[in-house]
């Protein structure tokens, strides 16, 4: 009911209460309109992830796996984006659950957490469950049922053991470890093994004949020898602290990343081997030049805090195993200083030198990556230049419910209590109603 076409004279308070309740039901009904359209949508990007997954569209991205490629590409964690993987490779055996997602019965993050333990036998019973629990639910059972029964732990934790066999010039090694542990290990290397660079001798590293085996004998080998390299037997924490925090109350002090009182810093630098690193107007680590290659402890320190100790291509959130990289190379005269170093994985340092992208850096924002063709990287949809123009519309008066108190005492229920119209109006005038309701309602 639009509220105008009621006459000043028969303007009653039940007139106003149908008006702000059709407002209402519109309003419902527009938004619960939107659950299916959402659902298809959903559902329709978790089958084209299946399929990029299995035609590995990742290997052409720069990336090392889907989920890397998928979190750039939609701007998601890892971690979410191997949740989408999982769940739309377990919807191609779940019809129900996947008709749930399309049709707006059940939300995305529901069906992925679902994804995760429901069988073909048991799903259509689990999709009626889950409509009716909430997502957090859903999750706690997920982890509950992928999770092993204590004794099953404590007999896998028992029968562990490794063995190893000489003969000849080989070492034969076998081991039995629990399922995490050992899921955890192969995890730890596949990931080194995918980032082995090719054989030399290949000039086309897609045949390749090196196979799955040899590259993970070559990783566990390459993970157990650096394991301890560089390491000492009192393990070191880094704390960066500014000169005027130690001074006084000042912020900026951190430790991994994470900030803490300027009092602690004073207490931890009581007894401590101090680097000294000097710092521009800009903030920025005064670097060395070209006098050497080598790149400090202190400048490969500062470029690790300021790149959040991650490598800086898009999507990748590897931690370990970086390096920091000369965007200009020192022997091109490449100064080392931190507007031309920036932090790389040890796969992405391969991806810039040996497989020909580009990579500029000013110093200041993330660094543009390009490909091997000379366009510059973007997954994902880039934005708009300018948003599109849109017509402002005008709030109806349902929405100016939110604003008064006044809106509940004219219920429809109550309209065979006729109120003075003006009474009315002068009351809501007296509640915080914006201007747009005052104009609505005085007309």
């Amino acid at each position: 009911m639009d509220l105008k076409g009621i006459s000043g004279a028969s303007r009653t308070a039940s007139d106003l209460g149908s008006a702000i309740a059709e407002g209402r039901d519109a309003i419902r009904t527009g938004l619960m309109g939107t659950l299916p359209e959402a659902g298809r949508v959903d559902l329709e990007r978790l089958g084209w992830i299946a399929k990029a997954d299995r035609a590995e569209l990742w290997r052409s991205e720069g990336a090392r796996d889907c989920a890397e490629w998928l979190s750039a590409v939609f701007h998601i964690s890892n971690w979410k984006a191997r949740r989408w993987i999982g769940a739309a490779k377990a919807l191609e055996r779940l019809p129900f659950t996947a008709a749930a997602l399309g049709n707006g019965s059940l939300s995305l993050d529901k069906v992925v957490e679902l994804a995760r333990f429901a069988t073909p036998a048991d799903e259509r019973a689990l999709v009626t469950w889950a409509r009716r629990v909430k997502m957090s639910s859903i999750r706690k059972r997920a982890d509950a049922e992928l999770k092993r029964t204590a004794l099953e732990a404590t007999r896998a934790q028992d029968a562990r053991y490794l063995r190893t066999t000489r003969w000849d010039n080989h070492l034969e090694i076998e081991a039995m470890l629990p399922l995490d542990e050992g899921i955890a290990l192969m995890a730890a290397v596949d990931r080194l093994a995918h980032e082995l660079p090719s054989d030399p001798d290949v000039a086309d590293p897609s045949t390749e004949i090196t196979s799955i085996e040899q590259r993970r004998a070559d990783a566990l080998v390459l993970l157990a020898t650096n394991a301890g390299a560089g390491s000492k037997k009192e393990s070191t924490v880094v704390v960066y602290a500014p000169i005027e925090a130690l001074a006084g109350d000042g912020g900026g002090c951190s430790i991994d990343g994470a900030g803490f009182h300027p009092e602690t810093a004073r207490r931890l630098s009581c007894d401590c081997h101090l680097n000294i690193v000097l710092e521009g107007i800009d903030g920025d680590a005064m670097g060395i030049g070209n006098s050497s290659r080598i790149i400090p402890r202190r400048i490969r320190r500062h470029v690790l805090k300021r790149d959040s100790h991650t490598c800086t291509f898009p999507g990748c959130e590897m931690s370990r195993f970086v390096d920091i990289h000369h965007v200009t190379h020192w022997a091109h005269h490449g100064p080392t200083h931190p507007n031309n170093l920036i932090t790389l994985c040890d796969f992405h340092h391969k991806v810039v030198h040996e497989m020909r992208w580009k990579v500029t850096f000013s110093g200041t924002g993330p660094p543009i990556f390009h490909r091997p063709d000379g366009r510059v990287y973007e997954p994902g949809r880039p934005p708009l230049e300018m948003p599109p123009k849109t017509a402002p519309t005008r709030p109806d008066l349902s929405e100016a419910a939110g604003y008064s108190r006044v809106f509940d005492l004219i219920a429809p229920h109550n309209s065979s209590r006729k109120r003075n119209p003006r009474a009315v109006i002068a009351r809501f005038k007296e509640e915080r109603l914006p201007d747009w309701a005052r104009e609505q309602l005085s007309s």
